[in-house]
């Protein structure tokens, strides 16, 4: 009796074990940093300073502050900019040989160019969207009354966090809108939209010189003009 409840302690603590470290397992890591990120492990956890090649598991978030930005980037080679203000969330799971990944943002801004997924499945959440999307690239906007998505190449089908039959697509060139009732509106891109979307992927970052005494002192930031 006593080598059978030995027996499956031990079994219970493997288990235990690989749970954890599958958990701890990072999904994506943090690629750059600009003036002000942060980086937590969940929601619970104090928030940490980011660095470049910061590990990001499930659950786990990032902050950027004013004129801030972080690239994050996907194991499977998704890219997603985190611009200034913003907050985003991470999540990654496996359910057999699919692979899911979902991004929740708070409130922000975010450029996006996610790889084909195959049967993969990659998701943003905002409070008032979900948006699945395979193998394209544009913008998130997003806060607690409306989400807008600039759609530059794929496409992108969206629906209501509130009302699921509430829905729409969208393709390369096009944008949609989406509020807090599930209404929506879909035009498209305006040639400043087209812009905006370009110059988020230049990553526009500028640099301040101070000469001190003890040598120059040189500070990034990232340029907030791009809306």
């Amino acid at each position: 009796m006593k080598k059978i409840i030995l027996l499956l302690a031990l079994v219970l603590f493997l288990l235990n074990s690989v749970t954890y470290s599958q958990s701890d397992k990072p999904v994506a890591l943090v690629k750059k940093v600009v003036k002000i990120v942060d980086y937590n492990k969940g929601a619970e956890t104090d928030w940490e300073s980011a660095k470049t090649g910061t590990p990001l598991i499930d659950g786990g978030q990032v902050k950027t502050g004013p004129k801030s930005l972080a690239l994050v980037l996907f194991t499977e080679g998704s890219l997603l900019r985190v611009r200034e203000n913003s907050i985003l969330n991470i999540y990654g799971s496996k359910e057999g040989n699919r692979v899911k990944r979902n991004t929740v943002m708070e409130k922000g801004t975010l450029g996006f160019d996610v790889k084909k997924q195959g049967d993969d499945e990659f998701k943003f959440t905002t409070p008032t969207a979900v948006a699945s999307i395979r193998g394209t690239d544009g913008l998130i906007f997003c806060d607690s009354t409306v989400t807008r998505v600039y759609l530059n190449g794929g496409e992108l089908y969206i629906e209501s966090t509130t009302d699921p039959t509430k829905n729409g697509k969208i393709v390369g060139g096009e944008k949609i809108s989406m509020d807090l009732d599930g209404n929506i509106v879909k035009t498209e891109l305006t040639e400043d939209d087209k812009k905006a979307v370009e110059q988020a992927k230049t990553q526009s970052i500028k640099k301040i010189i101070i000469k001190t005494p003890n040598g120059d002192l040189q500070i990034e930031y990232y340029s907030s003009d791009q809306k």
